[in-house]
């Protein structure tokens, strides 16, 4: 569930998008908005309190292909079914996010990419 902090004038979609191809070598086409988090910390390196919006998107891909961006940090990756895709994620709100792209597959998987 790749996110990224959004720059100058990118749009949330265009970065959730490249993201996506960036750490996961996986090309993707956005289907919904499977929701939106929003969480705040304060940053010591920059002396101040920071407030982080996600907007989180539910995606299909043609194939099945990916690659773990190591390079970036990334331990592990790849395609799970769904519940057991539930049983990695933390948090709540986390399993709601993916609760829902799921949703949004189901009803879009009819309609070609």
């Amino acid at each position: 569930m790749p996110k990224g902090v959004i720059r100058s004038e990118n749009r949330s979609n265009d970065v959730a998008l490249w993201r996506v191809e960036d750490e996961a070598g996986i090309h993707a086409e956005i289907i919904g908005i499977a929701g939106n988090t929003r969480y705040d910390f304060f940053s010591e390196s920059r002396g101040r309190e920071i407030s982080n919006r996600i907007q989180w998107f539910a995606m299909r891909a043609e194939d099945r292909s990916f690659h773990v961006a190591y390079e970036q940090g990334f331990l592990n990756g790849g395609y799970y079914p769904v519940e057991k895709a539930r049983t990695m994620l933390t948090y709540d709100g986390d399993r709601e996010i993916l609760d829902n792209a799921y949703r949004i597959y189901r009803e879009t998987q009819d309609k070609p990419l």
